[in-house]
C-alpha cells in the first residue's frame, strides 16, 4: 500500500511495482516502475543499500539520498537491528531523523 496525504488524512492506496536490473548495472541497482492507477506513475533509480544476511530485511534508497525504505519480512524489527540499520544509514550519508516511522499491524 502506498501513503497519499489528502489534506489531514492519510489514504492508502493499492499500488503495483516493477524492478529491472538494467544491463551494464550492477545488480543492486534497480530500475523501479510504481503505479497507483492508470493515471498516476512514478520510476526511477533504488539501489538495495543493506541486506542482513538472512534476507531478513533489506534497505532500498534513491542514490540521491531523497528516498529510502525499510523492508523487512516481518512487521517490526527488533531495537538492535533498526539501530544497526540506522547506523550503517548515516555511513551512507543518510540522515535517520528525516524518516518517518510507520506503525505496522502485528500478523
Amino acid at each position: 500500500m502506498l501513503l497519499k496525504k489528502t489534506g489531514a488524512a492519510t489514504a492508502l492506496l493499492p499500488f503495483y511495482i516493477s524492478a529491472f536490473i538494467l544491463p551494464g548495472l550492477p545488480a543492486n541497482e534497480l530500475f523501479i516502475n510504481l503505479w497507483t492507477s492508470p493515471c498516476l506513475f512514478f520510476n526511477g533509480d533504488y539501489w538495495v543499500i543493506q541486506l542482513d544476511k538472512d534476507y531478513k530485511y533489506a534497505v532500498v534508497g534513491h542514490p540521491k539520498r531523497t528516498h529510502l525504505w525499510i523492508l523487512s519480512r516481518t512487521p517490526g524489527l527488533d531495537e538492535n537491528t533498526f539501530n544497526a540499520i540506522k547506523q550503517k544509514l548515516i555511513e551512507q550519508g543518510y540522515d535517520p531523523a528525516k524518516m518517518i516511522i510507520l506503525p505496522q499491524k502485528k500478523g
